[in-house]
């Protein structure tokens, strides 16, 4: 039970001793916004990139939706309850 926690808790130990960062550090912690607005503005292949990295994963909301009222029906057709069924539809 410990096992997964503890590899991740090593692995996250040896990542911070012993990866070395190269890049410069910026004394401006501040995200350029207007920068990056008008670069997706003037850009129609980065305005097309980030429309679809937004919208990209709603395949897993609309399969998510679709199996929850199919458990509910089946559940309804089979006259038993929700939490009946669900052990014998999820392994």
């Amino acid at each position: 039970m410990y096992v997964i926690p503890a590899v991740a808790l090593i692995g996250a130990w040896l990542a911070n001793r012993s990866l070395v960062d190269v890049a410069e550090v910026s004394e401006n912690r501040k995200i350029p916004w207007r920068e990056v607005y008008r670069l997706v503005k003037g850009d129609q292949r980065l305005r097309l990139t980030f429309m679809s990295a937004f919208s990209s994963r709603n395949d897993l909301v609309l399969i998510g939706l679709f199996l929850m009222l199919w458990f509910v029906y089946f559940a309804d057709v089979l006259n038993m309850s929700h939490e009946e069924l669900l052990p014998g539809v999820v392994h």
